[in-house]
Protein backbone atom coordinates (compact mmCIF):
# COMPACT_ATOMS: atom_id res chain seq x y z
CA UNK A 1 0.00 0.00 0.00
CA UNK A 2 2.83 2.34 0.93
CA UNK A 3 4.62 1.57 -2.36
CA UNK A 4 1.46 2.44 -4.33
CA UNK A 5 1.29 5.82 -2.58
CA UNK A 6 4.95 6.52 -3.33
CA UNK A 7 4.51 5.65 -7.02
CA UNK A 8 1.37 7.81 -7.23
CA UNK A 9 3.26 10.73 -5.71
CA UNK A 10 6.15 10.29 -8.15
CA UNK A 11 3.71 10.15 -11.08
CA UNK A 12 2.02 13.37 -9.94
CA UNK A 13 5.38 15.10 -9.55
CA UNK A 14 6.48 13.99 -13.02
CA UNK A 15 3.21 15.23 -14.54
CA UNK A 16 3.59 18.59 -12.81
CA UNK A 17 7.15 18.92 -14.11
CA UNK A 18 5.98 18.25 -17.66
CA UNK A 19 3.20 20.81 -17.34
CA UNK A 20 5.56 23.50 -16.06
CA UNK A 21 8.02 22.70 -18.84
CA UNK A 22 5.46 23.75 -21.49
CA UNK A 23 6.36 27.29 -22.64
CA UNK A 24 3.82 30.01 -21.85
CA UNK A 25 4.16 31.52 -25.34
CA UNK A 26 5.05 30.17 -28.76
CA UNK A 27 6.26 33.59 -29.95
CA UNK A 28 9.79 33.95 -31.32
CA UNK A 29 12.54 36.27 -30.16
CA UNK A 30 13.52 38.81 -32.81
CA UNK A 31 17.20 38.61 -31.88
CA UNK A 32 17.25 34.92 -32.78
CA UNK A 33 17.04 36.04 -36.42
CA UNK A 34 18.32 39.62 -36.75
CA UNK A 35 20.36 41.75 -34.37
CA UNK A 36 22.74 44.71 -34.28
CA UNK A 37 26.31 43.52 -34.87
CA UNK A 38 29.64 44.66 -36.26
CA UNK A 39 30.63 41.14 -37.33
CA UNK A 40 27.63 40.21 -39.50
CA UNK A 41 26.73 43.01 -41.90
CA UNK A 42 23.67 41.21 -43.27
CA UNK A 43 22.15 40.68 -39.83
CA UNK A 44 22.93 44.26 -38.84
CA UNK A 45 21.32 45.68 -41.99
CA UNK A 46 18.21 43.51 -41.61
CA UNK A 47 17.86 44.61 -37.98
CA UNK A 48 18.07 48.33 -38.69
CA UNK A 49 15.68 48.08 -41.66
CA UNK A 50 12.88 47.40 -39.13
CA UNK A 51 10.77 50.43 -38.34
CA UNK A 52 7.26 51.76 -38.04
CA UNK A 53 4.91 54.67 -38.69
CA UNK A 54 1.68 55.93 -37.25
CA UNK A 55 -1.55 55.98 -39.23
CA UNK A 56 -4.94 57.65 -38.93
CA UNK A 57 -8.29 57.49 -40.74
CA UNK A 58 -11.44 59.42 -39.92
CA UNK A 59 -14.92 58.13 -40.78
CA UNK A 60 -14.43 59.06 -44.40
CA UNK A 61 -11.62 56.48 -44.37
CA UNK A 62 -8.96 58.64 -45.99
CA UNK A 63 -5.48 57.34 -45.13
CA UNK A 64 -2.90 59.46 -43.29
CA UNK A 65 0.46 58.42 -41.90
CA UNK A 66 3.38 59.78 -39.90
CA UNK A 67 7.10 59.86 -40.63
CA UNK A 68 9.14 56.66 -40.45
CA UNK A 69 10.45 55.74 -36.99
CA UNK A 70 13.49 53.44 -36.90
CA UNK A 71 14.26 50.73 -34.39
CA UNK A 72 16.82 51.63 -31.72
CA UNK A 73 19.84 49.57 -30.70
CA UNK A 74 17.92 48.30 -27.67
CA UNK A 75 15.05 47.12 -29.89
CA UNK A 76 12.42 49.81 -29.32
CA UNK A 77 10.21 51.83 -31.64
CA UNK A 78 8.87 55.01 -30.04
CA UNK A 79 6.12 56.77 -31.99
CA UNK A 80 4.85 60.30 -31.36
CA UNK A 81 2.27 61.15 -34.00
CA UNK A 82 0.31 64.39 -34.00
CA UNK A 83 -3.12 64.11 -35.66
CA UNK A 84 -4.28 67.61 -36.58
CA UNK A 85 -7.92 68.71 -36.16
CA UNK A 86 -8.05 69.18 -39.95
CA UNK A 87 -7.47 65.44 -40.44
CA UNK A 88 -10.15 64.48 -37.93
CA UNK A 89 -12.68 67.04 -39.20
CA UNK A 90 -12.32 67.85 -42.90
CA UNK A 91 -15.28 70.24 -42.78
CA UNK A 92 -13.79 72.27 -39.90
CA UNK A 93 -17.18 72.18 -38.19
CA UNK A 94 -15.82 70.89 -34.88
CA UNK A 95 -17.44 67.49 -35.45
CA UNK A 96 -14.42 65.27 -35.96
CA UNK A 97 -14.54 61.48 -35.79
CA UNK A 98 -12.20 58.51 -35.40
CA UNK A 99 -12.16 55.70 -37.91
CA UNK A 100 -8.93 54.07 -36.72
CA UNK A 101 -5.42 55.01 -35.69
CA UNK A 102 -2.33 53.22 -34.45
CA UNK A 103 1.09 52.02 -35.53
CA UNK A 104 2.29 49.54 -38.13
CA UNK A 105 5.72 47.93 -37.89
CA UNK A 106 7.32 46.66 -41.09
CA UNK A 107 10.30 44.58 -42.23
CA UNK A 108 10.19 42.00 -39.47
CA UNK A 109 11.50 38.65 -40.81
CA UNK A 110 8.44 37.33 -42.65
CA UNK A 111 8.85 33.65 -41.89
CA UNK A 112 9.10 33.88 -38.12
CA UNK A 113 5.86 35.47 -36.92
CA UNK A 114 4.69 35.84 -34.17
CA UNK A 115 7.32 37.75 -32.17
CA UNK A 116 7.58 38.52 -28.47
CA UNK A 117 6.93 42.20 -27.77
CA UNK A 118 6.05 44.52 -24.91
CA UNK A 119 4.00 47.70 -25.31
CA UNK A 120 5.59 50.09 -22.85
CA UNK A 121 3.43 53.12 -23.65
CA UNK A 122 0.09 53.61 -25.36
CA UNK A 123 -1.83 56.85 -24.82
CA UNK A 124 -3.57 59.71 -26.60
CA UNK A 125 -3.53 63.36 -25.52
CA UNK A 126 -6.24 65.47 -27.18
CA UNK A 127 -6.01 69.13 -28.19
CA UNK A 128 -7.33 70.20 -24.78
CA UNK A 129 -4.65 68.21 -22.93
CA UNK A 130 -6.94 65.38 -21.79
CA UNK A 131 -5.01 62.09 -21.61
CA UNK A 132 -6.37 58.62 -22.36
CA UNK A 133 -4.20 55.60 -21.52
CA UNK A 134 -4.91 52.48 -23.57
CA UNK A 135 -4.36 49.78 -20.95
CA UNK A 136 -5.91 47.18 -23.24
CA UNK A 137 -3.21 47.89 -25.85
CA UNK A 138 -0.48 47.55 -23.23
CA UNK A 139 -1.53 43.94 -22.62
CA UNK A 140 -0.40 42.90 -26.13
CA UNK A 141 2.59 40.55 -25.86
CA UNK A 142 2.80 39.04 -29.36
CA UNK A 143 3.26 40.62 -32.79
CA UNK A 144 0.96 38.76 -35.19
CA UNK A 145 1.25 39.30 -38.92
CA UNK A 146 -1.52 41.59 -40.21
CA UNK A 147 -3.46 40.47 -43.33
CA UNK A 148 -2.29 43.62 -45.13
CA UNK A 149 1.33 43.14 -44.13
CA UNK A 150 3.58 43.80 -41.15
CA UNK A 151 2.39 44.03 -37.56
CA UNK A 152 -0.25 46.58 -36.59
CA UNK A 153 -1.72 47.94 -33.38
CA UNK A 154 -5.14 49.32 -34.32
CA UNK A 155 -7.22 51.62 -32.08
CA UNK A 156 -10.90 51.97 -32.99
CA UNK A 157 -14.04 53.37 -31.38
CA UNK A 158 -16.20 50.51 -32.70
CA UNK A 159 -15.81 46.99 -34.09
CA UNK A 160 -14.78 46.51 -37.71
CA UNK A 161 -17.25 43.95 -39.06
CA UNK A 162 -17.07 42.00 -42.31
CA UNK A 163 -20.29 42.92 -44.10
CA UNK A 164 -20.42 39.65 -46.00
CA UNK A 165 -19.89 37.25 -43.11
CA UNK A 166 -20.71 39.38 -40.07
CA UNK A 167 -17.34 38.41 -38.58
CA UNK A 168 -15.50 40.92 -36.40
CA UNK A 169 -12.28 41.71 -38.24
CA UNK A 170 -10.99 44.24 -35.71
CA UNK A 171 -12.42 44.65 -32.22
CA UNK A 172 -13.04 48.09 -30.73
CA UNK A 173 -10.59 49.50 -28.20
CA UNK A 174 -12.49 49.82 -24.88
CA UNK A 175 -10.85 53.11 -23.91
CA UNK A 176 -11.86 54.68 -27.26
CA UNK A 177 -15.52 53.65 -27.16
CA UNK A 178 -17.76 56.27 -28.82
CA UNK A 179 -14.93 58.14 -30.55
CA UNK A 180 -16.44 57.26 -33.92
CA UNK A 181 -19.41 59.55 -33.21
CA UNK A 182 -19.46 63.07 -34.66
CA UNK A 183 -17.68 65.60 -32.49
CA UNK A 184 -16.07 62.93 -30.29
CA UNK A 185 -12.60 63.14 -31.82
CA UNK A 186 -10.92 66.38 -32.90
CA UNK A 187 -7.23 65.62 -33.07
CA UNK A 188 -4.35 65.32 -30.63
CA UNK A 189 -1.11 63.34 -30.23
CA UNK A 190 -0.74 59.56 -30.20
CA UNK A 191 2.13 58.02 -28.20
CA UNK A 192 3.08 54.35 -28.64
CA UNK A 193 6.33 52.67 -27.63
CA UNK A 194 6.89 49.04 -28.60
CA UNK A 195 9.81 46.95 -27.31
CA UNK A 196 10.63 44.28 -29.89
CA UNK A 197 13.31 42.65 -27.71
CA UNK A 198 11.68 42.46 -24.27
CA UNK A 199 13.88 41.06 -21.54
CA UNK A 200 17.19 42.05 -23.14
CA UNK A 201 17.68 44.98 -20.78
CA UNK A 202 16.32 42.96 -17.87
CA UNK A 203 19.00 40.34 -18.48
CA UNK A 204 21.66 43.04 -18.15
CA UNK A 205 20.08 44.30 -14.98
CA UNK A 206 19.82 40.71 -13.82
CA UNK A 207 23.57 40.22 -14.21
CA UNK A 208 24.14 43.37 -12.21
CA UNK A 209 21.69 42.12 -9.62
CA UNK A 210 23.47 38.76 -9.58
CA UNK A 211 26.81 40.54 -9.01
CA UNK A 212 25.27 42.61 -6.26
CA UNK A 213 23.67 39.51 -4.79
CA UNK A 214 26.99 37.66 -4.89
CA UNK A 215 28.67 40.57 -3.15
CA UNK A 216 25.93 40.63 -0.51
CA UNK A 217 26.28 36.88 -0.01
CA UNK A 218 30.05 37.25 0.33
CA UNK A 219 29.56 39.96 2.94
CA UNK A 220 27.02 37.79 4.70
CA UNK A 221 29.48 34.89 4.74
CA UNK A 222 32.24 37.10 6.12
CA UNK A 223 29.88 38.47 8.72
CA UNK A 224 28.78 34.95 9.60
CA UNK A 225 32.39 33.79 9.93
CA UNK A 226 33.20 36.81 12.08
CA UNK A 227 30.20 36.08 14.29
CA UNK A 228 31.21 32.42 14.58
CA UNK A 229 34.79 33.40 15.45
CA UNK A 230 33.52 35.90 18.00
CA UNK A 231 31.20 33.29 19.48
CA UNK A 232 34.06 30.77 19.61
CA UNK A 233 36.27 33.31 21.43
CA UNK A 234 33.48 34.11 23.85
CA UNK A 235 32.84 30.39 24.36
CA UNK A 236 36.55 29.84 25.02
CA UNK A 237 36.67 32.71 27.50
CA UNK A 238 33.53 31.44 29.18
CA UNK A 239 34.99 27.94 29.33
CA UNK A 240 38.26 29.25 30.87
CA UNK A 241 36.36 31.34 33.40
CA UNK A 242 34.17 28.38 34.26
CA UNK A 243 37.25 26.18 34.64
CA UNK A 244 38.86 28.66 36.96
CA UNK A 245 35.69 28.96 38.95
CA UNK A 246 35.41 25.19 39.22
CA UNK A 247 39.05 24.87 40.35
CA UNK A 248 38.35 27.38 43.08
CA UNK A 249 35.15 25.63 44.14
CA UNK A 250 36.81 22.77 46.15
CA UNK A 251 38.86 25.27 48.16
CA UNK A 252 35.72 27.23 48.85
CA UNK A 253 33.94 24.03 49.89
CA UNK A 254 36.86 23.03 52.12
CA UNK A 255 36.91 26.44 53.68
CA UNK A 256 33.17 26.27 54.23
CA UNK A 257 33.51 22.79 55.80
CA UNK A 258 36.27 23.99 58.07
CA UNK A 259 34.21 26.98 59.05
CA UNK A 260 31.22 24.72 59.70
CA UNK A 261 33.37 22.35 61.84
CA UNK A 262 34.84 25.21 63.80
CA UNK A 263 31.40 26.63 64.29
CA UNK A 264 30.17 23.22 65.46
CA UNK A 265 33.02 22.91 67.98
CA UNK A 266 32.56 26.41 69.19
CA UNK A 267 28.85 25.95 69.45
CA UNK A 268 28.92 22.62 71.43
CA UNK A 269 30.12 23.99 74.83
CA UNK A 270 27.78 26.86 74.52
CA UNK A 271 24.95 24.47 73.73
CA UNK A 272 25.84 22.21 76.74
CA UNK A 273 26.15 25.22 78.95
CA UNK A 274 22.86 26.52 77.70
CA UNK A 275 21.25 23.12 78.38
CA UNK A 276 22.71 23.03 81.90
CA UNK A 277 21.61 26.53 82.53
CA UNK A 278 18.14 25.66 81.36
CA UNK A 279 18.02 22.60 83.70
CA UNK A 280 19.28 24.59 86.68
CA UNK A 281 16.89 27.40 86.03
CA UNK A 282 13.87 25.03 86.06
CA UNK A 283 12.58 24.21 89.67
CA UNK A 284 10.58 21.19 88.49
CA UNK A 285 13.61 19.72 86.79
CA UNK A 286 15.71 20.23 89.98
CA UNK A 287 13.14 18.51 92.24
CA UNK A 288 12.90 15.54 89.93
CA UNK A 289 16.65 15.21 89.91
CA UNK A 290 16.78 15.28 93.75
CA UNK A 291 14.13 12.56 94.06
CA UNK A 292 15.99 10.38 91.59
CA UNK A 293 19.22 10.75 93.55
CA UNK A 294 17.44 9.91 96.82
CA UNK A 295 15.93 6.72 95.41
CA UNK A 296 19.33 5.67 94.07
CA UNK A 297 20.94 6.23 97.51
CA UNK A 298 18.27 4.17 99.34
CA UNK A 299 18.69 1.32 96.87
CA UNK A 300 22.46 1.33 97.36
CA UNK A 301 22.09 1.25 101.19
CA UNK A 302 19.68 -1.69 100.99
CA UNK A 303 22.17 -3.64 98.86
CA UNK A 304 24.92 -3.00 101.44
CA UNK A 305 22.69 -4.20 104.36
CA UNK A 306 21.73 -7.38 102.49
CA UNK A 307 25.35 -8.18 101.82
CA UNK A 308 26.32 -7.70 105.48
CA UNK A 309 23.54 -10.05 106.66
CA UNK A 310 24.72 -12.72 104.32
Amino acid sequence: MLMKRVLAGMSAAALAAVCFAIPASAANKLTDYVYPTDENEEMNKAYYSIGGMGFFMNRSWSWNQSDWVTITEDGKIALEYRISPALADTTMSGKGTLGSMGIMINNLPEDNYPYEIAVEEAKFVDEDGNETVFDSVKTITEAEKHPEGGFRIVIRGDDEVDEATGEIKQAATPEAAGWEEEGAFNGGTLYITVDLTPGSEDSGDSSADDTSSAADESKADESSKADESSKADESSKTSDTSSKTESKAPAASSSAAATATASSKAASPAASSAASDNTADSPEAGAAASIALGIAAVAAASIVVIKKRR
